[in-house]
């Protein structure tokens, strides 16, 4: 997994909702609705797991477009989760904020941080003891215990460690930032000033949740996507339309949510490549690079990308199939991946993490093997190796275990499903 610099997109003038080539004028149609979308727009419906109320979002009006969003003219990009993934608010007005990293998991609530261990002692690995740490000071909190809590109303401002040393000589982290009141965890960000600015970021998100109350609802559109990267033609079909047409081919209808969005997972995970000739050569898209223009480098024809193209296919499939799909990035805008509303709960999921097939040079159809077939650098192993401690956990967690291969990299469960139980909560059927 390489990092994608998302300000050289931006600089090259990738456009976000549009289709057109730097310096052309902008087509009547900037963005792509598809026959689908226009569709669900017209006679809204909502998936089994919206039928009834969320539990940690009030209802709104449905559907709610971003046009209705504009806070003095503004571009409201806070609504397209690009920069966190929000839990939300409950019905008595305080947020729920959680995350996780590997046999470790927290969830903040307005005045409090609870925390647990879990699989502490899968594949032998067991978690020898726990320390909270700040600039100043640390010290030693419980272990084994579910759903311990710190008073974050008693922590002076700043940031904090969880850290966790593992029996095998690894630890496990997870960061929060507290400023004397809210307090929201900041693992995407490496130091104090990134992860004050991420909380700042990530309360005024909250704010605009409960103000517009949004919900998960309002993530299905499928038009405020990086596809197609050509200028607005109708001689071409649009990559998204191939997408969604593809997401219904390898689906079913009667399937549940978590076994839709695992297949689609594990096709990506399958057909695609990553470039890295693109991400560590090029430093740009290769259309700006090259000055193509023609389609000619389409992921759906090319199957050969990097994060910010998995993730886009990822939302586009999993909102075709009616599961609501977001784009996170992190700190640093450095890597981007997916968050996806199932059972009640926003949950994120990498689809560049097991993207095993790689491109190093300029012929995009020479695809080799990553050199471990396992775990492509390593992404979710025991040790934090530059990405996974400054990631959010995500579903692919879940689907690993603490078993290592030869070279000392996790193995995945054989089979995984999810389902829900009673309360909304996923459960794995392995």
């Amino acid at each position: 997994m390489k990092k994608l610099a998302l300000t050289t997109l931006l600089a090259a003038g990738i456009l976000l909702s549009g289709c057109q080539a730097p310096g052309e004028q902008s087509p009547e149609v900037t963005s792509v609705q598809t026959q689908a979308a226009l569709q669900t727009a017209a006679e809204p419906e909502l998936p089994p797991t919206l039928a009834e109320e969320p539990e940690r979002f009030t209802l709104a009006e449905y559907p709610c477009t971003t046009d209705n969003l504009r806070i003095d003219g503004n571009d409201p990009w806070l609504f397209d989760f690009r920069y966190s993934a929000a839990c939300g608010f409950g019905k008595d007005g305080t947020y729920r904020d959680a995350e996780m990293y590997y046999g470790l998991k927290g969830e903040l609530s307005s005045t409090q941080l609870s925390y647990w261990f879990y699989d502490y002692d899968l594949g032998g690995v067991t978690v020898k003891s726990a320390q909270l740490i700040n600039d100043s000071s640390s010290r030693d909190i419980l272990l084994k215990e579910k759903a311990i809590t710190i008073n974050t109303k008693e922590l002076d401002a700043g940031l904090y460690y969880i850290k966790a040393e593992l029996s095998d000589g690894s630890s496990a982290f997870l960061a929060f930032y507290t400023d004397g009141g809210d307090s929201m965890f900041c693992t995407v960000s490496g130091d104090k000033d990134s992860a004050k600015l991420h909380t700042e970021r990530r309360k005024r998100l909250y704010d605009l949740i409960e103000l517009f109350e949004v919900k998960p609802g309002n993530s299905y559109e499928t038009m405020r996507l990086t596809y197609p990267r050509y200028p607005y033609d109708e001689s071409y079909r649009c990559d998204t339309d191939l997408w969604i047409q593809l997401s219904s081919e390898i689906t079913r209808p009667d399937w549940t949510d978590g076994r839709k969005l695992l297949t689609i997972y594990d096709w990506l995970s399958d057909n695609l490549a990553y470039d890295n000739y693109m991400a560590d050569v090029l430093g740009e898209r290769r259309e700006v690079h090259y000055g193509d223009w023609t389609g000619t480098y389409n992921m759906y024809s090319t199957h050969v990308g990097v994060c910010w193209d998995f993730a886009n296919v990822l939302i586009t499939m999993c909102r075709a199939q009616k599961i609501p799909a977001v784009s996170i990035e992190n700190d640093g805008a450095s890597h981007m991946w997916v968050a996806v509303y199932i059972g009640n709960e926003w949950y994120e999921i990498d689809p560049t993490a097991d993207v095993n097939d790689v491109v190093d040079g300029e012929d995009m159809t020479v695809i080799t093997k990553a050199e471990n077939p396992e775990r492509y650098l390593g992404y979710f192993s025991l040790v934090p190796n530059g990405y996974g401690a400054q990631d959010m956990l995500t579903i692919n967690h879940m689907l690993w275990t603490a078993e290592r291969d030869s070279s000392g990299y996790c193995l995945r469960r054989p089979k995984i499903e999810y389902t829900t139980d009673s309360a909304g909560k996923i459960i794995m059927i392995l």
